[in-house]
C-alpha cells in the first residue's frame, strides 16, 4: 500500500514540476518576444520612400553601410528641413532632453528628482539667451534654423512609435 501512495505522490509531483517548467518556458518566450518588439518597434526604416509635407522638391537620403545619412536636396531650405527630420528620427529623445535641460524643464519628464537642476538652468538663462541670439541671426541662417525646426516637427507629426525612453518614462516630446 505504501508503494502505491509513493507512486501517487511522485506522479502529482511530476505533473506539478512539468507545469512549472512549461510556465517558465512560456514566460521566457513571452519575455524574449516582448523584448524584441519593444526594442525594434522604434527602429526607423532606412529604405523606401516617404512623403513628408513641407518639402518644396524631392529630397534623397542615402544611408551608408555605417548608418550615416547623406542628404541630397535641390534647395538649402529642403536640405535643412531633411536634416531636422533625420536628426529627430535618430536622436529625438536626446534632442528633447537637451532642450528641456536648457529651458530648465527636465522635471516635466523626470518629476521631482530634477527640480534643483531645473532651478539652476532657469537661473543661468540658456533658453532666454538662445531666444535673444535668434533675433540676431542673418536671414539666411534664420531660414536654415527655421527649416530644420520644421523638419523636426514634421518627424513628430509622422512618427508612429516614439523612442523607447518616452515609453519607459510615460512621456512624450513637447512641441
Amino acid at each position: 500500500m505504501r508503494k502505491r501512495g509513493d507512486k501517487l505522490v511522485k506522479s502529482k509531483l511530476n505533473k506539478w514540476l512539468k507545469g512549472i517548467i512549461v510556465t517558465l518556458v512560456v514566460l521566457v518566450v513571452a519575455a524574449v518576444i516582448g523584448f524584441q518588439v519593444f526594442f525594434r518597434l522604434a527602429v526607423p526604416k532606412y529604405t523606401g520612400n516617404l512623403d513628408v509635407a513641407g518639402l518644396t522638391a524631392p529630397v534623397e537620403v542615402r544611408t551608408d553601410e555605417h548608418g550615416i545619412p547623406h542628404i541630397f536636396a535641390e534647395t538649402d531650405e529642403d536640405l535643412f528641413f531633411a536634416q531636422g527630420f533625420i536628426t529627430a528620427r535618430e536622436r529625438m529623445f536626446q534632442m528633447d532632453f537637451t532642450r528641456l535641460a536648457g529651458k530648465g524643464e527636465l522635471s516635466t519628464l523626470f518629476g521631482e528628482t530634477t527640480i534643483e537642476s531645473d532651478r539652476c538652468f532657469k537661473t543661468l538663462g540658456f533658453y532666454r539667451a538662445a531666444q535673444g541670439e535668434y533675433d540676431n541671426l542673418t536671414p539666411e541662417t534664420k531660414l536654415a534654423v527655421d527649416a530644420y525646426a520644421r523638419g523636426v516637427n514634421a518627424y513628430l507629426n509622422t512618427v508612429k512609435h516614439l523612442p523607447r525612453e518616452y515609453v519607459i518614462l510615460s512621456g512624450k516630446p513637447a512641441a
